[in-house]
């Protein structure tokens, strides 16, 4: 168990809202008021998780599509620059030079950075490292989205996505109508992860999704989850997609990522045992911490996925729980 139960369950639930709660209770056949707290703690501790892996694609993806654009706008300053590129190959003011007012909000993200309260330009303008960090992370998307620079050049993303998704499995340079797709389908790739992104950001139903669609060509290839299995099915895909977007961009960072205990305690979370852990919560053995022995064998409740409450003088002391 990952969650304490709070103190008086109906009183909590109510705060939460029953209305709230009724997909809970429909998707995961809740019997109890216990049970729906346990399973609404249980999408909480999978969201809060999730935000530290959301967390790292977000800066990870943001550094490598301002370094992947600089080197091709500073190093081709003279296709798409009618004015010299501020800044070096690695680390350029790019925004100034791409047409942002296809997409107006896109456009405002970046003036609220570069023009003041007054309506004029900030001088001296801001590092570019400073602008692009200020850049929150569903804008990214739309930036891989804009089509020419302010010369009315079209912009060569064949030549970009390769800086940006360094360890995708095929070739993302080509300019013929499969390439395009690849490129598309990580377009797609990134509309899903804002999505879910968003869901942990404010604690929504992280296993709530519609259809699963192709990232190809957009055709429907699973129905929507209807029920407990199929929404931990669909989870741990999702999931899957995350760590491989992440792959794309920094190995290195996915290597890391996968090391750590937070992937650990996910890849628990999202299995029938890690909801079952939940979703039992009160039903968790609990040992007082002077009668723990060989015949209490906590090894034995760990491997049988069972956790296991430590008190001490009627306190909690200690968890034990697997992943």
């Amino acid at each position: 168990m990952f969650r304490t139960p709070p103190i008086n369950t109906i009183s909590h639930i109510n705060d939460i809202t029953h209305t709230r709660l009724t997909n809970y209770k429909n998707i995961f056949s809740i019997s109890d008021e216990s049970q729906l707290h346990g399973i609404y703690s249980w999408n909480e501790e999978v969201a809060a998780k999730m935000m530290y892996l959301t967390g790292m694609i977000e800066v990870t993806l943001r550094n490598r599509i301002h370094k992947g654009i600089s080197k091709i706008i500073y190093n081709k300053q003279s296709v798409y620059c009618n004015r010299l590129p501020l800044g070096n190959a690695m680390s350029c003011d790019w925004y100034n030079h791409f047409y942002l007012d296809q997409n107006r909000e896109l456009k405002r993200a970046f003036n609220k950075e570069l023009i003041n309260r007054q309506g004029k330009i900030i001088s001296p303008p801001p590092l570019p490292h400073k602008v692009i960090s200020s850049i929150e992370n569903g804008k990214w998307f739309y930036v891989l989205k804009v089509q020419k620079a302010l010369n009315g050049k079209k912009i060569e993303w064949n030549e970009i996505f390769p800086e940006v998704f360094i360890n995708y499995k095929t070739s993302l340079a080509g300019k013929d109508s499969n390439a395009n797709k690849k490129r598309n389908a990580i377009l797609n790739r990134l509309k899903s992860f804002n999505k879910i992104r968003n869901r942990c950001a404010h604690f929504e139903p992280v296993w709530k999704f519609g259809p699963l669609l192709s990232e190809l060509d957009g055709q429907e290839d699973k129905p929507k989850p209807t029920d407990a299995l199929t929404c931990l099915a669909r989870l741990k895909i999702e999931y899957r997609k995350m760590t491989e977007l992440l792959n794309w961009i920094s190995p290195d960072m996915s290597a890391y990522y996968k090391s750590t205990r937070t992937h650990q305690e996910l890849t628990f979370l999202i299995s029938q045992e890690g909801l079952d852990n939940f979703r039992d919560s009160e039903k968790v053995r609990k040992m007082t911490l002077s009668k723990i022995s060989r015949n209490h064998n906590i090894k034995r409740h760990l491997l049988k996925k069972e956790s296991v409450l430590i008190q001490h003088k009627g306190k909690v002391v200690g968890r034990f729980h697997p992943w």
